[in-house]
């Protein structure tokens, strides 16, 4: 038995079984786990999904469920060599109880956890502010503390988004733009697909009725970069970031996300459109020349950004997605970067030996820690 085919894998996500059923209750995510457990198994590796509430630390053991490729199957195991955070949801961090355990096991596997937890939009700002050769693709973005700082910092840039620091899928930023007679016009995304649009007589009226909703959690102001556009309508640039079997950073894929019609948020969640990135880039700038530099500064950015970020960041990281926005001269930007990218089993309009891929590349980043860091441990049955 090789060495790789010992190793096991658990995928921290939030499935809850179905005792009377015996099977996991269906949700959104559930033909992500099976594809990620799918894909497990055509490398020879085993990998099972699990909840907070399955650990069972006193134990040294985890309540997991499998899959056959026909049902799922409960099993008590021992803790697996290596965790892939795959925990998307934000709210199961309001119970006291489960943050604890979640910072138990990240306590307990150290650098054996990739992609633990979210990202802080302010800190991430920080860090990429202290490379030079990113400081200049970063929007002007200041946090949100006092009423003064930020009404100069909109009267300085004219336009910016103010996004919650926690935030996640677009919901809850907002877009303000103030005329020159002082009006501030507002877009807020109050939900996944939907956008509420407004108009105030001035930044200090607007902040009379979104004060409130500013104090409950903190925020950052970030400049507004004015977009390319595809047949109307803003775009950036998600492209996956991923580390492969041997610990390198490699672009898996990139795409075009388009804003739907009276959005300003680009997001799929929210109704984006998903396009292939060369038919939008090539709409655009026709000449050869120019769309290969658009391109070139488009690749280069990501990889710095995640090449740092893995730098400053303590834990480890084996994906990110990286939010470029590209301006009507080609010049790029760094919209905001993702410790978990969505991801889809199937698609219709993209490449799907790179959607395996996508799928693949995290299984053979997490063989690789686990060698790394368990060594000969990591062959043990």
């Amino acid at each position: 038995m090789n060495q790789q085919s010992s190793v096991s894998i658990g995928i921290l996500c939030n499935p809850l079984w179905q005792s009377q059923q015996k099977t996991l209750r269906d949700n959104s995510e559930m033909a992500n786990w099976k594809k990620i457990l799918e894909t497990a198994s055509s490398l020879g590796v085993k990998a099972y999904i699990f909840g907070l509430n399955d650990l069972q630390f006193e134990k040294n053991m985890l309540r997991a469920y499998s899959w056959d490729g026909i049902r799922f199957t409960e099993e008590q195991i021992p803790m697996p060599h290596v965790i892939y955070d795959q925990l998307a949801s934000r709210k199961l961090e309001r119970s006291q109880r489960l943050r604890d355990r979640r910072k138990r096991l990240s306590e307990m596997y150290g650098l054996r956890i990739f992609n633990d937890g979210f990202f802080d939009k302010w800190q991430v700002y920080e860090w990429l502010s202290e490379n030079q050769a990113i400081r200049s693709a970063l929007p002007a973005t200041i946090l949100h503390r006092q009423r003064d700082r930020t009404k100069q910092f909109m009267e300085r840039h004219g336009s910016v988004y103010i996004k919650p620091i926690h935030g996640s899928l677009g919901i809850g930023i907002i877009r303000l733009l103030q005329t020159a007679d002082g009006t501030v016009q507002y877009q807020w995304k109050s939900g996944r697909k939907k956008v509420v649009q407004g108009q105030m007589a001035s930044f200090d009226k607007w902040l009379e009725q979104f004060g409130k909703r500013l104090r409950q959690r903190p925020y950052i102001c970030q400049e507004s970069i004015r977009l390319a556009t595809y047949e109307g309508r803003p775009f950036d640039i998600r492209i996956l970031m991923q580390r492969d079997g041997s610990g390198q950073w490699k672009r898996t894929k990139a795409f075009a996300r388009v804003a739907r019609i009276g959005d300003f948020t680009s997001n799929l969640s929210s109704g984006g459109l998903a396009l292939p990135l060369s038919q939008v880039l090539s709409q655009i700038w026709k000449e050869h020349r120019q769309y290969n530099q658009v391109r070139q500064r488009i690749n280069d950015l990501a990889r710095k950004v995640v090449q740092h970020l893995q730098e400053e960041c303590e834990h480890t990281l084996g994906e990110l997605g990286v939010d470029v926005g590209v301006t009507p001269s080609g010049q790029v930007y760094v919209i905001e970067v993702n410790s978990k990218p969505h991801k889809t089993p199937t698609t219709q309009a993209g490449r799907q030996d790179l959607v395996d891929l996508s799928f693949r590349r995290p299984i053979e980043f997490a063989v690789y820690l686990a060698q790394t860091h368990l060594g000969s441990k990591a062959g043990e049955s």
